[in-house]
């Protein structure tokens, strides 16, 4: 599968001349004051597990969701309390977590929306594009290099634009439930792909540059459409 990356053109030419590449924290992107609202996100690798109590419960009737929120005092019998008409969200964190973004899709619109947050904030504009040819091959070697620097990698895939409210009624049926995939709806225009890395701590936020002479062979500098 191809993939493309969007970024400056003298970051693209130190990928495609010398396998150099910057991997992120996902803390790293919750700063949307640096990096405005396209590359930035609030609530990166996060999501809400929701829960409706509607008509009354007693305590003892709570789902583990609900129960996050109401403590018993030693002593009291959760069966003698009772909830009534209340809605309850519970964040969830995902795993601390490294990532590296990019799309399945080639298009100049992409990259110019981009860019018009990147102005926003007064960042450079993304103007080099980085086709890579073997999305298998991009996963091994950053494996490989990453594992060395601690970090484990657990996935690879598409992001999920929904919601990030989740009914509990879903949320603990699910095993697959990956905050670190979920994005809102309003992203949905980025076609985002990522592979993700564990690290050790959720307050990682130092990058980390790699320098895997084998990428160069994978990526090419391509042209970005107009449209």
């Amino acid at each position: 599968m191809i993939w493309y990356k969007y970024m400056e053109g003298r970051f693209a030419k130190d990928l495609v001349d010398h396998g150099r590449l910057r991997v992120n924290s996902l803390n790293y992107y919750r700063n949307v004051e640096l990096h405005g609202n396209a590359v930035g996100d609030r609530e990166e690798n996060t999501f809400n597990a929701t829960s409706a109590i509607e008509g009354t419960k007693t305590g003892d009737q709570l789902n583990p969701v609900e129960r996050t929120i109401f403590g018993f005092a030693p002593g009291v019998d959760p069966s003698t309390c009772s909830f009534s008409n209340l809605s309850v969200v519970v964040p969830v964190q995902g795993r601390p977590s490294y990532g590296l973004c990019l799309s399945d899709t080639l298009s100049g619109e992409l990259v110019a929306r981009m860019n018009e947050e990147n102005a926003l904030v007064g960042n450079p504009p993304y103007d080099a594009c980085v086709k890579i040819h073997d999305h298998k091959v991009l996963i091994r070697l950053l494996e490989r290099y990453l594992k060395g620097r601690g970090l484990k990698y657990y996935g690879h895939g598409h992001c999920f634009y929904k919601s990030r409210n989740i009914p509990w009624e879903r949320w603990h049926r699910e095993s697959d439930q990956c905050p670190a995939f979920v994005k809102d709806p309003s992203y949905s225009w980025q076609k985002e792909v990522r592979i993700l890395f564990e690290c050790g701590s959720g307050d990682e936020v130092d990058p980390i540059d790699c320098e895997i002479p084998e990428l160069a062979d994978l990526c090419e500098i391509i042209e970005i459409p107009s449209h």
